[in-house]
């Protein structure tokens, strides 16, 4: 091609055309310059291209582990009202009028027998913490990346504050089982008897690990609350990149 252009040169101006010639070669360094700057533009497109299908799957992926992380504080919630119910039921029957002859083996059976279980709150936000940690999170825009962080802050405050909680429940479940022995019959087994202070602490210690309790569910259900209004506007803003 070259050859081709030196070949052009040197007829044009042996022909004394050196105006014709001087056209030409504008001419073909236009093209060229065209031809370069058609080329950086695609390059340019198809890196965008791949920019907005890499931000996309990101979105896809932190949008699924929202609505996950919805459903998982749903369950969470629907077990801890009903554990709620189960505690209110017990304080109920320990605070009625026909309780007051019941003995004290009688109610420490009965606290013990509450169907109130522990739980803790896993975050699902795996996908924009990898998003953070491979230095992609400029993939998102500003507000949405601010929403996301304001998610994360509000989803370590409830884990800690749950697992505080928890650590009141277990230490009185702790102080209750010193108090009336383990297993049940450990007094029995050794042929003497609990006195009747120490079951009415340790019942004492019953109650204060179902009132704990009590307290971690609702501050499931409050902090849940918050959590998934928060993450319904997150998704909100991260679908707008995506349709």
């Amino acid at each position: 091609m070259i050859k081709f252009f030196r070949y052009i040169r040197k007829d044009l101006m042996e022909k004394n055309k050196t105006g014709k010639y001087l056209k030409y070669a504008i001419g073909e360094i236009i093209r060229v310059v065209f031809g370069i700057l058609i080329a950086v533009q695609i390059n340019d497109w198809n890196e965008q291209h791949k920019t907005k299908i890499k931000a996309k799957n990101y979105i896809n992926k932190i949008i699924t582990d929202l609505k996950t992380d919805t459903l998982n504080i749903d369950e969470l919630i629907v077990n801890g009202n009903k554990g709620v119910k189960n505690i209110d039921h017990y304080f109920e029957f320990f605070n009625s009028k026909d309780a007051t002859d019941v003995k004290v083996e009688q109610f420490i059976d009965s606290a013990l027998s509450v169907q109130a279980y522990f739980m803790k709150y896993y975050p699902v936000n795996q996908s924009f913490k990898n998003m953070e940690a491979s230095s992609n999170s400029s993939l998102l825009n500003e507000t949405q990346r601010d929403l996301l962080i304001s998610l994360a802050k509000e989803q370590e405050e409830c884990g800690i504050i749950l697992e505080s909680q928890l650590e009141i429940a277990i230490s009185e479940i702790q102080k209750s089982t010193h108090l009336l022995g383990k297993p049940k019959n450990f007094y029995k087994q050794l042929g003497t008897e609990n006195s009747q202070e120490r079951k009415m602490q340790g019942l004492l210690h019953i109650h204060l690990r179902l009132d704990a309790t009590k307290d971690l569910y609702h501050y499931i259900e409050s902090r849940g609350k918050k959590i998934k209004a928060r993450s319904k506007e997150v998704i909100l803003a991260l679908q707008e990149s995506i349709h």
